[in-house]
């Protein structure tokens, strides 16, 4: 299923160190439409850092930081 990202609302994910990118830091973007909610396939950005892949976001977007009940491996979110 995929949803139309021009009505989505995107939010990037930085994920630390997760399972299938062990030593890095990944950002991964969900698409959310009324109750649907999709994970793009691709990474949207890696790296060793946080850092960087924080400056690798697009310009604009407001830090939601995490919350107690993320899964352990999230960061942080942003939109």
């Amino acid at each position: 299923m995929s949803l139309d990202q021009d009505n989505a609302l995107s939010i990037y994910t930085i994920y630390n160190h997760p399972s299938d990118y062990p030593g890095e830091f990944v950002c991964r973007v969900w698409r959310i439409r009324g109750d649907c909610m999709i994970a793009d396939q691709d990474l949207f950005a890696r790296g060793e850092t946080l850092e960087l892949v924080r400056s690798q976001l697009p310009p604009g977007l407001q830090c939601l930081g995490r919350y107690r009940a993320d899964d352990p491996k999230i960061a942080e979110s942003w939109v």
